[in-house]
């Protein structure tokens, strides 16, 4: 009895053992949602000047691909897309290499078993010889003692990727003709900060972008192409509500509507995310990044839908955004007020919003201008920007009409076919809001894309906009 308990008991070490090893392997790749990495970027062209940039890569969510695997979706200055196979301890990297005798469109990256076996090299999919070494040392550019593995291969360019534990990459490079490096200056890896995002204030980051319940904006709106014209609008924060998907959101109101915009900045990804049913996942979309940058230097990273942001820091007051999705938006942020200039333009026409005034905390900047649209009859015919904007299921139209006639508002896709009449009747001057659930004349949901929707005013053709219905 004595001799079996011995027995269990060194395989119950043994087993012990090995799993703390894996855990120890993983850590050289810590793969969470919400971890990212700031990276010094050094591109060296032939017979020209070494050049200098700032980029941000983070885990942005789990992809399910066409070979039926799941991947974690890392986006940055490129989208990879990596998995671990934690027993075999392999990173594979998507991507079909099926002509180098690859199976199922994805290649081993990185054999993390080495770190523990302390072997020399392993074998890729393609027969590429990769070597690993050992180290102790800086992470990077962040100083300190890393335990470290690096793996470097050559195919006809010279290949190299450092591993340090705790943190991930902190250094990659390629060398051909040219060659290209990145250098690991700060991370966040599942809440702790490290290097040069440990060094930043998040409460003075949250102040670009404040949110108070009472605090408002008036901006004036200066459209330009058809149309040049001049409005106001106001937006104020009227209250807080937990949504469905848990999370607490602001409820924010644009020129007295009660149909509200939700919004909310996670303090630990420093992202302004917008509540949109059916968007990406937990049904909200990231908005606006918080993320400072050294100065003259630019960020680059992607959303979930794959929207690319660059987030320039011009000095110690000001960060600039600059959002590409169908449209052109730029945004310019100053601390302790917020949004003080928005731009957005697509195509031909456009559209630019300045601060006038605001109340923030309780502190007024400014003076706001006595126009209240809500108790005056308006003196144009106007329809506004839906919201939200991209939308599902649903978003909310305005239009204002001077004088009383007979009001027409349609939706029509791109074609030009006729998708669904919202309204189709006699009203009197005044300000209206409209909602559309996305379903067409005949009550079934329409397919996501770009739709039309058109003001008409006694069969008049007054205005029209865009607007994205997302899956």
């Amino acid at each position: 009895m004595y001799k079996k308990f011995t027995v269990v008991f060194f395989v119950l070490i043994q087993v012990l053992v090995a799993q703390i090893d894996s855990l120890e392997c993983l850590d050289y790749l810590p793969l969470r949602i919400g971890n990212r990495w700031e990276y010094e970027g050094i591109s060296m062209p032939p017979g020209m000047p070494e050049d200098t940039n700032y980029f941000v890569e983070s885990v942005n969510r789990v992809v399910s691909m066409d070979n039926g695997k799941d991947y974690y979706e890392i986006v940055g200055q490129s989208i990879n897309y990596l998995r671990i196979d934690t027993s075999a301890l392999l990173v594979y990297q998507y991507g079909d290499m099926s002509s180098f005798g690859c199976q199922d469109s994805e290649f081993v990256l990185f054999d993390l078993s080495l770190i523990c076996t302390e072997q020399g090299s392993f074998l890729r999919c393609d027969s590429i010889a990769i070597y690993t070494q050992l180290s102790e040392g800086n992470a990077g550019r962040i100083r300190g003692t890393f335990s470290n593995i690096s793996y470097g291969w050559f195919d006809g360019v010279s290949w190299g990727y450092t591993l340090s534990q705790g943190l991930g990459i902190s250094n990659f490079n390629y060398f051909e003709v040219g060659g290209f490096e990145k250098n690991l200056i700060g991370a966040e890896i599942n809440g702790f900060k490290i290097g040069s995002f440990a060094e930043r204030d998040t409460f003075e980051l949250l102040s670009y972008y404040p949110m108070h319940i009472g605090d408002k904006w008036q901006y004036m709106n200066v459209t330009t192409g058809l149309l040049d014209d001049t409005t106001y609008s106001h937006k104020e924060i009227v209250g807080d509500t937990v949504l469905a998907n848990g999370e607490k959101y602001y409820c924010i109101s644009y020129d007295g509507s009660p149909h509200y915009q939700y919004e909310r900045i996670d303090t630990v990804s420093l992202c302004v995310f917008r509540y949109s049913q059916g968007a990406c996942t937990n049904n909200e979309i990231e908005m606006l990044y918080l993320w400072e940058c050294y100065p003259n230097s630019s960020i680059i990273v992607y959303n979930c839908n794959d929207e690319y942001f660059e987030i320039t820091r011009l000095d110690s007051v000001w960060i600039e955004i600059f959002h590409f999705y169908l449209t052109e938006q730029q945004y310019t942020l100053q601390k302790g007020i917020g949004v003080k200039y928005y731009s957005e333009f697509e195509a031909v026409s456009g559209c630019n919003s300045s601060l006038v005034a605001a109340v923030v905390n309780g502190v007024q900047y400014g003076e706001f201008l006595g126009i209240d649209k809500h108790e005056l009859i308006p003196d144009e015919f106007r329809l506004y920007s839906n919201y939200p904007n991209p939308f599902n299921p649903s978003t909310q139209m305005r239009y204002a009409i001077p004088r009383s006639g007979i009001v027409n508002l349609s939706i029509y896709d791109l074609r030009g076919q006729p998708v669904r009449t919202l309204v189709s009747e006699h009203k009197q001057a005044g300000e209206y809001d409209k909602s559309w659930d996305g379903k067409n004349d005949s009550g079934l949901d329409v397919a996501s894309g770009i739709y039309i929707y058109i003001l008409k005013f006694d069969e008049q053709t007054i205005q029209n906009n865009k607007m994205v219905k997302l899956k």
